[in-house]
């Protein structure tokens, strides 16, 4: 049997980063419409909720030379590190408007 590790963060309404034993990846949309972009690709899940009725596609990131597979993870990273300073804007910002209430 092998072991399995998955953790998903909440890091604004629609935006989650997903951890795993192999990477990470970062989702944004919420019931019904979906993206999940991580170094592998892209996918899109659109869905019915309460149906059980969904439709996904996968886009894979061309294979290619063995520069752009050093610079995907970086890109990745990027993305992330984007929403997070993004959400701790906008946390700053709540913060700011609640305390001058």
């Amino acid at each position: 049997m092998a072991f399995r590790f998955r953790r998903v963060l909440s890091l604004l309404p629609g935006v989650r980063l997903n951890l795993g034993k192999k990477g990470a990846s970062v989702s944004v949309g919420a019931k019904g419409l979906t993206a999940n972009i991580s170094k592998h690709g892209v996918r899109k899940t659109v869905n019915v909720p309460g149906t059980g009725l969904s439709y996904s596609s996968y886009h894979k990131n061309p294979e290619s030379g063995e520069t752009k597979k050093e610079i995907r993870p970086v890109v990745l990273y990027g993305v992330i590190f984007a929403i997070l300073v993004i959400a701790s804007g906008i946390l700053a910002l709540i913060i700011m408007l609640a305390s001058n209430s």
